[in-house]
């Protein structure tokens, strides 16, 4: 085995991870495929995938290490939008040779390791590149240097889920008698159907109605919000007023630290009011967001005729997506009626300024990786949901509106909001 400063072989990246494939569906790594166990009749797979670039979801300088849990959690939560319970993971790596060394390496398994562990994930395949810079438009000013900072590492991860079919008596009257879970070890290898009373996909978007009422769990504009705050902590480069000074010999002057002293703080200012503790979770909300899989799996039981999406790319871009890609329906969200954060200072503690920097935020930053659901007018899901024991937040934002139009009431108007804000992965 090389040392930790030595650059490791492909051989030797598949003694490290060796032990992370046991389950006999990974077949030991040593097959060019993996296997998904077969599965009883009610129950179905779901995939999904997803990945992470250094410098584009995450700050660059971030070690693939520190990525792996947002992206394994972005798929998670997908996963959970499809009613999901998690079994099988890929993971495909392009990164430097400096990320191939052994200590690097080990982090990145060790991080694979616990996420497995933590969501009952099985490791059935992947791979693995090394990027260099004749590989890398981004590294055109320093060709042929391997270890070139400027070149973004790439993760992806593919993700599969089993989803049981409810009976027809588990959405039958009040909806809350319990199916059977996703079995990883059935041997059946019957097709699968639905039943007679389950739509042909649980949860997709093709099941929104007009007059669906819209609920959102959690809270949002952590993640964005916590952007924020790390954009105000990075040292910005000095300005011109700043370098006219220094060419003075004044730059360290007590005249000008105290103007510099006197300029507004970029920092946000309802950071100030933020418990250590908040600001910590804040922090760990942004490296790893918890995906909502209890939630979706209620509902995939309860309600499998609702309409559910993950929150990755802000709420207004979001629900348009889920009222709209397949329906050609509209929505009224209410704007008092968002969950604000309980990492924050409670809005009536903010100024309107700070006010409106939040609720930005809240409606357009992205990354929340909450479930937004549409389900039938006449089901109480909150009270649903609690008779379960499910004990997480669930907030009534709106309606499904048959106008063809995606607003927003502020309590005296209503806004068409503009597509054009919100997280796009292609701008």
């Amino acid at each position: 085995m090389p040392s930790s400063s030595q650059p490791i072989s492909e051989p030797a990246w598949m003694q490290l991870i060796a032990p992370l494939a046991q389950h006999p569906a990974s077949r030991g790594l040593a097959d060019d495929v993996g296997e998904l166990p077969s599965l009883r009749p009610g129950e179905r797979w779901i995939v999904t995938t997803d990945m992470v670039i250094e410098g584009r979801h995450l700050p660059l300088g971030t070690t693939p290490a520190q990525a792996v849990p947002l992206l394994i959690r972005r798929n998670l939560s997908d996963i959970a939008a499809g009613g999901g319970v998690p079994f099988g993971l890929t993971l495909n790596l392009a990164m430097t040779r400096t990320h191939f060394h052994k200590d690097p390496a080990v982090q990145i398994i060790d991080a694979v390791k616990k996420e497995c562990t933590d969501f009952g994930l099985v490791l059935v395949g992947g791979d693995t590149s090394k990027i260099d810079s004749t590989s890398s438009a981004t590294a055109s000013t320093k060709a042929g240097k391997e270890n070139d900072p400027a070149l973004p590492f790439v993760l992806i991860a593919t993700l599969f889920g089993i989803v049981t079919l409810a009976s027809p008596s588990a959405h039958a009257g009040n909806g809350v008698t319990a199916a059977a879970p996703a079995s990883t070890d059935a041997i059946t290898d019957e097709a699968l159907r639905p039943t007679s009373s389950s739509p042909e996909f649980p949860l997709a978007r093709q099941n929104v109605r007009g007059g669906d009422r819209l609920w959102v769990s959690g809270g949002l504009g952590d993640r964005a919000l916590w952007r924020e705050i790390r954009k105000a902590h990075s040292s910005p480069s000095p300005s011109w007023v700043d370098r006219l000074w220094v060419s003075f010999g004044l730059g360290e002057s007590a005249l000008w630290r105290k103007i510099k002293k006197a300029r507004p703080s970029s920092l946000p200012s309802w950071v100030d009011r933020c418990t250590p503790e908040q600001r910590a979770q804040l922090e760990a909300r942004f490296w790893a967001p918890e995906p909502q899989l209890a939630l979706g799996q209620h509902l995939a039981d309860l309600c499998p005729h609702a309409g559910v999406i993950d929150l990755s790319d802000g709420l207004m871009i979001d629900v348009a997506k889920l009222v709209q890609s397949v329906t050609p329906f509209g929505c009224d969200i209410v704007q008092s009626q968002l969950p604000w954060s309980t990492l924050l200072p409670p809005a009536d503690q903010c100024s309107r300024g700070e006010h409106d920097a939040i609720m930005n935020a809240m409606l357009f930053g992205g990354g929340d990786y909450e479930l937004l659901i549409a389900a039938p007018a006449e089901m109480e899901l909150g009270s649903l949901l609690a008779a379960r024991g499910w004990t997480g937040r669930l907030t009534e934002i709106g309606r499904v509106t048959d106008t063809g139009k995606c607003q927003l009431d502020d309590g005296t108007k209503k806004i068409e909001f503009d597509r054009r804000k919100g997280y796009d992965s292609m701008r």
